[in-house]
């Protein structure tokens, strides 16, 4: 489980970068929203194209760009290491050609591949057990800054608007956010190893916080998200289990998630009830009607680009089929639409591959790890990633902690920045202290005056 950098003999990360870290990770998951939303509306504040967030972000990832290109060959090793995640974020910067709306999509594609390349330098600088103990540290922080800013500023930490009226929302802008970040605090305080004495009261501590602030979200979604999400741990410990063969825990496995898929099935309509949901899911059947009918008649098979649809030339017509709504929203309340709707049906095919081949990536770490448990997490990790698609288009979404994981589950799980290693010259071995062994020397032989007299002596 060590990190390319560990591997090499460079040293861990010094203060300055465990700042620069934390600060990022407090960027992605955030909880820096009252800051960015300064001067502005948070409505504004939590979208992808907002000027503050995309300018943060490109501070951010331009730090990590630099550090990389101190060894640019490693970064371009990492990113052909894994096709499928490479073609990922190529097909987003393709559709920028036939977007309906190429402004847009190019200031969008930007910030997609500095996600990428932020993501490139996690995953070589830390090792999974780190990036977790990481994300640890910023999801305390950023539950604790929410209490106060609870406290300090309630006007704007609680709704106070007809709809959600009482629902708290913390740092992070919104109660569904809250709710989802709630999910991956759980998770991870569960999973972290801490390396030190004070990391395990922080775990609790976590753990208490955001179940708290879950409750007082009055997310349902959310709560229904954190349910799974432990549902799904109980499922991952049957997996785990080294006392049962691989093939007897997939099974049990299986046939576990098809009684809970079949029990919900058969529940749905009282499930959507208890949840203040109706069939329609409270109109955006109705919008994803008027969304299909416009891409089928404009552009269904490449899509009208990379978040181009939710423009005002993409989603031009939209508007008819919901003129009770105050306005046309930025996405489509489902990411798999999304998907469809900007990139067509090779976007369709290749999210589909990808959701394939991680759920596969990690049930083989799993199995073949047991005593892994950062597998476990990123395993959670992706399905609240493929829950939360369902609500709110994370996927492909830039400076979004979900996607983020997402693209470090296939990093992590494909080895590749363990496996492949930068060549260095001999300076930089000797200024980065990595001990070279000295190639092994050839027995000596002996003299030529012993060796006859030993074989006279043997006549």
């Amino acid at each position: 489980m060590k990190s390319v950098a560990s591997s090499l003999g460079l040293p861990p990360p010094g203060r300055l970068e465990r700042l620069f870290i934390i600060v990022s990770l407090l960027l992605v998951t955030q909880a820096l929203t009252p800051l960015i939303s300064l001067g502005g509306s948070d409505a504004d504040a939590l979208g992808d194209s907002n000027t503050a967030t995309m300018l943060s972000a490109l501070a951010v990832y331009s730090v990590a760009f630099f550090l990389l290109m101190r060894r640019p060959m490693a970064m371009v090793d990492t990113a052909r290491d894994d096709f499928l995640l490479l073609a990922m974020f190529l097909l987003p910067v393709a559709s920028v050609i036939w977007s309906v709306d190429r402004s847009v999509s190019f200031r969008r594609v930007v910030a997609l591949v500095m996600t990428g390349i932020y993501c490139i330098y996690l995953a070589r600088r830390l090792s999974p057990r780190d990036f977790l103990r990481y994300l640890l540290l910023t999801l305390f922080l950023g539950g604790m800054m929410s209490l106060v800013y609870t406290v300090l500023d309630p006007r704007d930490a609680i709704v106070h608007t007809a709809v959600n009226t009482g629902s708290w929302q913390g740092v992070y802008g919104h109660k569904a956010i809250l709710g989802r970040i709630a999910a991956l605090a759980v998770t991870v305080s569960v999973y972290v190893r801490p390396r030190h004495v004070w990391e395990r009261p922080m775990r609790w501590a976590t753990i208490a916080i955001f179940i708290f602030l879950s409750i007082q979200s009055q997310s349902r979604a959310s709560w229904l998200m954190m349910l799974g999400g432990v549902g799904f741990m109980f499922l991952i410990a049957i997996v785990r289990n080294r006392r049962l063969s691989s093939g007897i825990k997939l099974t049990i496995a299986m046939a576990c998630g098809l009684a809970v898929i079949g029990a919900v099935a058969a529940n749905w309509t009282a499930i959507l009830a208890d949840f203040g949901r109706d069939d329609t899911f409270s109109g955006r059947t109705t919008l994803w009607t008027g969304a299909i009918a416009v891409a089928n008649a404009h552009h269904p098979i490449w899509g009208a680009g990379y978040r181009a649809f939710w423009t005002a030339t993409g989603s031009a017509g939209v508007r008819d089929y919901i003129q009770d709504w105050f306005r046309v929203p930025s996405h489509g309340h489902n990411g798999y639409l999304d998907v469809w709707l900007e990139l067509g049906y090779a976007g369709v095919a290749l999210f589909a591959i990808f959701l394939v081949a991680m759920i596969g990536r990690l049930t083989r770490r799993i199995l073949r790890e047991p005593g892994e448990p950062v597998w476990a997490a990123f395993a959670i990790f992706f399905f609240v990633f493929i829950l939360n698609n369902a609500s709110i288009s994370v996927a492909f979404k830039h400076t979004d902690i979900a996607w983020i994981c997402a693209v470090l589950t296939g990093l992590y799980t494909r080895a590749c920045v363990d496996v492949r290693l930068p060549i260095f010259s001999r300076a930089e071995r000797r200024r980065l202290h990595v001990v070279v062994p000295p190639p092994a020397k050839a027995p000596a032989r002996p003299p030529l005056r012993p060796r006859i007299a030993s074989l006279a002596e043997a006549q």
